[in-house]
């Protein structure tokens, strides 16, 4: 980032830009990115042009290495996640009341003031000492609806309502780099505004950090799920979805001990090691993704906390397709940030990690996107194939020992 844009950030912003300059995410592709990048896409245009077989033999094949990878992965992920120590488990009553540290809650709230009384009432409701709570209640400075339900509300004792000084961007992450700079608490958590945390999550979250004797132990994940599952056929999709990353994958990748994507919320850390992480990237869309990154670069350890967080899941199309178009984008943005430079990124994070956070970052991001090319030519060629069986043409000629360009023009010539 260009040094005169730095100095107009405000001091939090300015210091994570200025101390994570290769991997944050205010500039999303370096000159040497961009060179590399477009020298691959020219050469593809070329073979499109010229050979196009050859095209289509190097793209679908670099797509099925990618999604047999990625599948092979995945699977090896949920078989390991299936043994009993796949997740920390831990006894809500293993430390006692006079034991328990201050821990520091952080909900970031912006134009939500119908649930912002709500999600007071549940963290107040937590099985936790209440003198031992630090609430941070972060709400932008333009977000006056949010403040004054706020002031209507009766804020029980530490309880802290903060406003974020305007400046840009107006993100999450930077709202939470503000909340984290007055945080008392040895340990701290993210809640969103509409989460409702198992009651004894911070006193099992405790439990596992307490019984990390090394202190490599920098985020305890707990488990994400939806309230919300029977509502319709898309939250659904989407609690299945939750279920199989957070239940399998999440817990699976752990005993692999590869950089773990961070889930939004829910995320519980050393105060002290977040710290010296820098916080959060303000310019990063899915900042907890990045963060894990971070975290396995330090050679510290995530776990999987047998304990759920429910969430509401969108159950619009139109919000869902935001909401992961969003998540796309993030997780490009950390892809482009942590690899700038293929040889560091190894150096970085060994080539275990960097082989297992691109699976898990950067190829998860690549398929999503590839998804809107594949199934709708799949959709293609069976529409053709099944509308050659209604005009006569025999299964064994469609699906003939050349089942490459030959058979789709031979579907496009019986369509007419």
């Amino acid at each position: 980032m260009a040094t005169g844009k730095i100095q107009k950030l405000d001091p939090l912003t300015r210091e994570f830009a200025e101390n994570h300059p290769d991997t944050c995410a205010a500039v999303t592709a370096t000159a040497g990115q961009k060179l590399r990048y477009g020298t691959l896409v020219l050469f593809l245009l070329f073979l499109l042009i010229y050979r196009a077989d050859l095209f289509v033999l190097l793209v679908c094949g670099g797509m099925m290495l990618l999604y047999a990878g990625a599948v092979l992965i995945r699977l090896t992920a949920a078989i390991c996640s299936l043994s009993r120590r796949s997740m920390e488990q831990v006894s809500a009553n293993e430390i006692a009341n006079n034991d328990l540290p201050v821990y520091t809650i952080l909900v970031p709230l912006y134009r939500e003031p119908e649930v912002a009384g709500k999600i007071v009432k549940r963290v107040a409701a937590l099985d936790y000492p209440q003198e031992k709570l630090d609430v941070k209640l972060l709400l932008e400075s333009d977000d006056d609806l949010t403040f004054r339900e706020l002031q209507r509300a009766e804020l029980p004792p530490g309880f802290t309502v903060l406003r974020v000084p305007d400046a840009q961007p107006k993100t999450k992450p930077r709202a939470c780099n503000f909340g984290l700079r007055e945080a008392k608490g040895e340990f701290c958590v993210i809640y969103d505004a509409e989460d409702i945390p198992d009651p004894d999550q911070l006193r099992k979250a405790v439990a596992v950090f307490r019984r990390d004797s090394e202190k490599r132990l920098a985020c305890v994940q707990a488990k994400l799920n939806y309230y919300n599952s029977r509502q319709n056929w898309l939250t659904g999709f989407f609690t299945v979805e939750y279920t199989a990353y957070f239940d399998l994958m999440l817990s699976g990748w752990q005993k692999f001990r590869i950089p773990l994507p961070l889930g939004g919320t829910s995320n519980h850390f050393r105060t002290a090691y977040l710290r010296e992480l820098g916080g959060w990237d303000p310019f990063n869309v899915t900042e907890d993704c990045e963060l894990g990154l971070r975290i396995y670069e330090k050679h510290w350890h995530t776990a999987v906390l047998d304990s759920t967080t429910l969430e509401e899941a969108n159950s619009r199309l139109w919000n869902w397709m935001r909401q992961r178009s969003r998540w796309v984008k993030g997780f490009i943005q950390t892809h482009l940030a942590h690899y700038r430079n293929p040889p560091v990124t190894i150096r970085r994070l060994g080539l275990r990690g960097a082989a297992g956070g691109y699976m898990a970052v950067g190829g998860a991001s690549l398929m999503m996107l590839t998804n809107l090319i594949y199934w709708p030519l799949t959709l293609f060629y069976l529409f053709l194939f099944f509308h050659g069986l209604c005009a006569g043409e025999t299964a064994e000629s469609l699906l003939a020992a050349s089942p490459g360009r030959e058979n789709l023009y031979r579907g496009v010539e019986i369509c007419g």
